[in-house]
């Protein structure tokens, strides 16, 4: 109903005239509100000579005072029996919240409000649920709600929603609200098979006392029993109506609904298991299919030996009705098979005569691919001889068939080893060839020579004659870049199928005849400045075959490198080594088996390890060690099954321990550590839960405090035990990213502190091998001398390749070993020096 608005104003003249009288009635609110802990009850008056005229009247309440019926909360009583009029509330109050009211008329042609109260609430009882009808259906379906307190208003909406213990909750669309009735749509995406409906308004909500049931497709059974590539099937069950979509075999199908059946059309695809599904919107029905797929089956093959242009006959059960099919050959799809002839059980079929088949092979169907026929075979020329009986590399030979070639498309080819040979001459039944220079198949000292005919190998095995050595020379190497030439018979004139040993490494062929080969050895001195005197004989292969000189050869070499015996802790890998007062010192790691805590000092000056107190703490592997004032921090590191964080000074004056204050943060070990202006810096590495730890900290030794500072750059996490070194009072580390062979350098300044990332370190050896000293001119890293500020290399050969072993520097001398080189499980005992100055 529309109508106007009155706002009353009574005039009274300045000149005492009598006060204007309006013909519509006065509206009050009386005072005052009677409040409940289940609601408030309002109460109002109006004065007026036509009861009749007025249409409606009741009240509009809210949270703020500007009340309008259509906007604010509203209790309607209908036309009046009197003029004074009252309602109770129980549905829309929150506890201790201040409230607007006020009461109102409404004739045809007026809404007219009366004045506005102010109350604060006690509470209210809220929107109660007494009934709801249906008590099951579907998606979309309209409930009707009947109770009490439905109060709603525009700027204050009822809500509904279904749930199921208050965890899942799915709001639904309101069709329309009175005080005592809603009618609302079932949730289009409810997936719950049983729900509460709850009624909420702000501060209230209710639900009802019976569960709403969603109607769910179900499947009681299917048709046929045995299905076949063309059949349709038909699945029967119940609550098809909101049926959605039909998922079968994993792939959503088309539908046909009828009622409590549907039907799946004809399937063109072969299904590889059972399952079937139904989707009622969002609700999944699932079942196990109860038929069963037959699939295509060969009985009998007619003809199992073929030649190009042959044609055969395969006979079925349960071929398919409905569709085209072709014929193919596995793994070769690009042969034509042409179907001859087809009905129900039967297909024939003919190989084109001008192609080439390979020596067996199966067939099938293309719409049926495991059923296949049994394997079919290839008939062609064989070998009758070869001459002559024993064959060498480079030396003529003659292939003599039994008949002619079958197959006019295919083109003869010598077969050797796996390689191609030269063909000299071809005739109806002979071959002239060339033996090949690389006899890579021989097994035994025989080679399989033969031809291929359509892509099939005819071969029989041939005796190949083994290399002669006659002589070489020089016989003593005492420096690199000396050149060994060999003579005999049978090498290959193909430099790389000759393999030349000695010591157990392989030569390296420089050029190759028939007769003679030309040898390096510089790979024995490649990264060595360490003496070493070697004899053994040479060894030379050509295929399977190999000859051993009769006299040995000798190298004896001098270089820079000084051994100096076997460090007495045993072999290790992952221990802490420092120099402090001329002595070096070696402690904890371990050898894949047991971890140690046992201390080495050695005195350079008699070249003796002395084994000192055991380190206090647990023993461990790559722990870290910072050495300021003579004294030595050591602590961290890590077990299979630990990791740890605890810090111990060691002074080697007094052969003490005293355990200093904790690392605060994760325990780890392969940290990086710098000493720089006698404060020790800490972070990086990894324990047992994280493979790069990105913090950074440092210790001081005078407060035994730590603080934390700049953590590591972020993208550093490649590896978890990037080398790292110090240069000039500035810290360094190289990493190199997973599946990424480029070397980056990043560099910390203290004063600073702050990381910066110069890119590509300028690395030219693998930056994970060798020592890490700081030397005047730079750092020795790998087997190259490194200056992190001018990021230039210069080569220094080392004795080998060691990681994760000791090594400390005293007067510029760098004492190394321990570790392993090559694969973890070799591990090394021995020690030696060397002079980077030299």
């Amino acid at each position: 109903m529309r109508s106007k608005i009155l706002i009353l104003f009574i005039f009274i003249s300045s000149c005492g005239k009598e006060a204007f009288v309006r013909s519509y009635p006065t509206v009050t609110t009386q005072p005052p509100v009677i409040l409940y802990n289940e609601g408030a009850m309002f109460s109002g008056s109006f004065n007026s000579a036509t009861i009749s005229d007025i249409l409606q009247h009741g009240f509009v309440w809210g949270e703020k005072d500007d009340l309008q019926v259509g906007s604010s909360y509203t209790v309607e009583l209908g036309v009046p029996q009197n003029t004074n009029f009252n309602a109770t509330v129980a549905g829309t109050f929150t506890s201790s919240k201040e409230y607007f009211v006020r009461s109102y008329i409404t004739t045809s042609n007026y809404t007219i409000y009366g004045n506005v109260q102010k109350f604060v609430s006690k509470g209210s009882e809220g929107p109660i649920i007494t009934d709801f009808h249906p008590k099951s259906g579907f998606q979309n379906d309209t409930i009707v709600i009947r109770g009490r307190n439905f109060f709603a208003s525009k700027f204050n909406p009822i809500k509904v929603r279904f749930t199921y213990n208050n965890a899942d909750n799915y709001y639904t669309t309101v069709l329309s609200v009175t005080e005592k009735e809603l009618k609302i749509l079932v949730p289009t995406e409810l997936p719950l098979p049983i729900s509460w409906i709850v009624v909420e308004l702000p501060g209230n909500a209710g639900a009802n006392s019976q569960p709403f049931k969603l109607l769910i497709p179900q499947i009681l059974g299917s048709s046929p029993g045995a299905v076949k590539l063309c059949d349709s099937i038909y699945v029967a069950g119940k609550n098809f109506k909101a049926l959605t979509s039909v998922i079968f075999d994993g792939k959503s199908y088309p539908f046909a609904n009828h009622g409590d059946t549907i039907r799946i059309p004809v399937l063109k695809e072969f299904k590889t298991n059972t399952s079937l599904q139904l989707m009622a919107y969002k609700v999944l029905a699932q079942a196990s299919f109860s038929g069963s797929f037959v699939s295509p089956q060969i009985i009998n093959v007619d003809k199992t030996t073929l030649s190009p242009g042959d044609t055969t006959e395969i006979t079925y059960n349960y071929l398919p009705s409905c569709m085209d099919y072709t014929m193919q050959m596995e793994y070769h799809p690009e042969l034509n098979l042409s179907v001859v002839s087809k009905n129900a059980n039967k297909v024939k079929f003919r190989i084109n005569e001008n192609q080439c088949l390979p020596p067996s092979f199966n067939v099938f169907a293309d719409f049926a691919p495991s059923a296949k026929t049994p394997v079919l075979t290839t008939v062609y020329t064989s070998i009758k001889s070869i001459t002559p009986s024993v064959i060498a590399p480079g030396i003529p030979a003659t292939l003599t068939l039994n008949s002619p070639l079958r197959s006019p498309s295919s083109e003869t080819l010598l077969y050797a080893g796996g390689l191609l040979g030269p063909i000299v001459k071809q005739n109806t039944l002979t071959i002239d060839f060339i033996v090949p220079e690389a006899p890579d198949g021989m097994s035994g000292g025989m080679i399989n020579v033969g031809l291929t005919v359509c892509g099939t190998k005819i071969l029989d095995p041939v005796p190949v004659a083994p290399p002669t050595l006659t002589d070489f020379s020089p016989n003593l190497l005492t420096t690199k870049g000396q050149i060994v030439t060999i003579t005999g018979i049978g090498f290959s004139a193909v430099t790389y199928y000759n393999t030349v040993v000695f010591n157990g490494n392989s030569a390296h062929v420089i050029s190759a005849s028939h007769n003679q080969l030309s040898i390096s050895l510089d790979a024995l001195f490649s990264n060595n400045r360490i003496s070493f005197k070697v004899q053994d004989n040479l060894q030379v292969k050509v295929g399977d075959q190999t000859t051993v000189s009769s006299m040995p050869m000798t190298i004896d070499y001098t270089g820079t490198w000084t051994p100096l015996g076997v460090f007495p802790g045993g072999k290790r890998v992952g221990p802490a080594s420092f120099s402090i007062g001329g002595k070096g010192y070696v402690m904890m790691g371990y050898d894949y088996y047991n971890y140690f805590n046992d201390v080495w000092e050695y005195d350079p000056a008699t070249s003796q390890w002395t084994q000192l107190a055991s380190f206090p703490g647990a023993a461990r592997s790559y722990p870290a060690v910072f050495v300021v004032n003579n004294k030595a921090y050591v602590g961290m590191g890590q077990t299979n099954s630990s990791s740890f964080n605890d810090l111990w000074q060691f002074d080697p004056a007094s052969d003490n321990w005293t355990q200093m204050n904790d690392f605060p943060g994760a325990a780890r070990m392969n940290a990086l550590t710098y000493t720089l202006n006698n404060q020790c810096y800490f972070g990086g590495g990894y324990n047992n839960t994280t493979y790069f730890l990105p913090d950074f900290w440092r210790y001081d030794p005078s407060s035994n405090t730590w603080q934390q500072k700049a953590g590591l750059t972020a993208g550093t996490f490649g590896i978890g035990w990037p080398t790292h070194f110090q240069f000039n009072s500035k810290a360094y580390y190289v990493y190199q990213p997973i599946n990424s062979t480029n070397l980056n350098l990043f560099q910390y300044d203290p004063s600073l502190d702050n990381w910066v990332n110069y890119g590509s370190s300028g690395f030219s050896e693998d930056a994970y091998y060798g020592f890490v000293p700081e030397l005047t001119n730079g750092v020795l890293v790998g087997t190259s001398v490194y200056n992190p500020e001018q990021r230039s290399t210069s080569t220094f050969y080392l004795f080998n390749k060691r990681i994760m072993g000791f090594q400390f520097v005293i007067n510029s001398i760098i004492y190394s070993g321990a570790g392993f080189s090559g694969s973890p499980s070799t591990l090394y005992d021995d020690f030696g020096i060397v002079d980077p100055t030299k």
